[in-house]
């Protein structure tokens, strides 16, 4: 029976390190974002907004159904990527160095 509870405590732990790792991302997002609006470089504004987007895409993904957290959890997560997509569709209208 060991075996079992040993097999669910490293369920829940993995768990918990992937809403961890999809948190992570999307603040690292937002983050990049933030920081294209300020920085001078054009360059260093479309790398930003890139690995945003990049980022976007690999937190879009995996929240499929089957990513196992708790419903406000979920809420918060998607909620969160909601903002992200309309932040990175503003970027997409706004010229660069504004």
């Amino acid at each position: 029976m060991e075996f079992f509870g040993d097999a669910l405590s490293l369920k829940a732990k993995i768990q918990r390190e992937r809403v961890n790792f999809v948190q992570n991302e999307l603040a690292l997002a937002f983050t990049l974002l933030d920081f294209a609006k300020v920085t001078q470089q054009p360059e260093t504004r479309e790398r930003s907004i890139n690995n945003a987007r990049k980022a976007y895409e690999e937190v879009a993904g995996l929240l499929v159904p089957e990513f196992d957290c708790g419903e406000w959890e979920r809420a918060h997560l998607e909620s969160s990527l909601s903002r992200l997509k309309a932040r990175l569709d503003e970027e997409r209208v706004t010229p660069s160095g504004s």
